[in-house]
């Protein structure tokens, strides 16, 4: 076995061992919080583009919150569908809802990032925003668990991962790659006093974040330029001091990413870099390594004379390791069929996403990805 065999197998063990422990100990946000001790004013931020399918719901679903204090404010990130329309007739019937139209983004922003610092200057008199992506839908007490989360563990940036839901085989065969990611490489478990600042993790479908700190690590201005801008919030925070948390979100909120193979293709393959690394050439670096680790154990199936048994463990270590994810993340029992090809995929979509990053040509949602 040569020095680099050695050193991805002890990888794959370190690896498995490490989605194991976040499998186990990994906490979920707590429900049945009703009556919290306090209420502060919470503004709920929801950046849409192109989301006619999806943001009725997710918006009845905030709507209908039991929380005493909050307001839901919607922004329109340039549709070209019937997002705007849909969004004007329920701020007719509710009261708390406020339609906001965005602006193009300026030149070195992110779309995404724009809209979000668009809402946040929209959300005056709050103490705690919480960003929420429109194609989400929520218990009614997301909010009051949110609050008593980060209340009773002093947290000033709090996000939590919903329940991913699959129902193609393409989107199987995709969207499993985020929650792996996050409980292979990411501190979930961690206490808090122990998470290393560049491990920051954050997930924009649920993410809130006190006011005060969002301000001093300077918001969305602070990450203008990054795809991922959830993780680079989370980051900007923790670099200031601030205390954050990822949660298993799964017991009060849902999202469906995508609603075909090609869509989660394209979704992954704009921002996939950002998760191992953000930009240039550590991200490059970081897919590089983890592209290693993802094929080298089928290389032991291709001996000539056939895999012995000590060969089959590097495999097995692998597999082991997305199968503890897709079963803690709850995916539907059919999923575990394509675990063993969970691997080759990603690194199908990893090559995809590296061909968007160096020739610069994602597009998401008719808009370059790419500021």
């Amino acid at each position: 076995m040569t020095r680099l065999s050695r050193a991805l197998s002890t990888w794959l063990g370190l690896l498995l061992t490490h989605t194991l422990w976040n499998a186990a100990r990994w906490r979920r946000l707590p429900r049945g919080t009703r009556g919290a001790a306090r209420a502060p004013h919470v503004a709920v931020l929801v950046p849409a583009r192109d989301e006619e399918r999806n943001i009725a719901r997710c918006l009845h679903s905030l709507l209908r919150q039991d929380y005493p204090s909050y307001t839901v404010i919607a922004l329109d990130d340039g549709s070209t569908d019937r997002t705007l329309q849909i969004l004007h007739t329920l701020e007719a019937q509710h009261p708390r809802l406020r339609v906001l139209q965005g602006e193009p983004p300026p030149p070195g922003w992110v779309g995404k990032a724009w809209a979000c610092h668009q809402l946040s200057h929209a959300a005056q008199g709050a103490d705690i925003l919480v960003f929420v992506d429109a194609d989400t839908w929520h218990r009614p007490d997301l909010l009051a668990a949110l609050v008593r989360a980060m209340d009773a563990e002093g947290l000033d940036l709090l996000s939590v991962l919903p329940r991913q839901h699959v129902v193609t085989v393409g989107e199987a065969l995709v969207v499993p790659l985020a929650v792996w990611s996050l409980m292979a490489h990411y501190p979930l478990a961690w206490p808090v006093r122990w998470r290393p600042t560049f491990l920051a993790a954050a997930v924009g479908q649920v993410l809130a974040v006190r006011t005060d700190a969002y301000h001093a690590a300077g918001g969305h201005a602070a990450v203008r330029w990054e795809v991922a801008e959830d993780l680079a919030l989370a980051r900007v925070v923790a670099r200031r001091g601030g205390r954050w948390a990822l949660l298993d979100g799964g017991g009060v909120s849902d999202c469906r990413m995508y609603h075909s193979g090609v869509q989660a293709l394209r979704g992954f393959g704009k921002n996939l870099w950002s998760v191992f690394g953000s930009r240039g050439w550590g991200g490059a670096a970081a897919w590089s390594w983890v592209t290693l680790v993802l094929l080298w154990p089928y290389s032991t199936l291709l001996r000539r004379r056939g895999p012995r048994g000590r060969d089959l463990w590097p495999l097995a270590a692998l597999l082991a390791s997305w199968t503890a994810a897709l079963v803690r993340a709850r995916f539907p029992l059919w999923t575990l069929v394509l675990v063993p090809v969970l691997p080759l995929s990603a690194v199908l979509t990893g090559l995809y996403a590296s061909w968007l990053r160096l020739s610069r040509k994602a597009r998401w949602k008719g808009r370059s990805v790419f500021p």
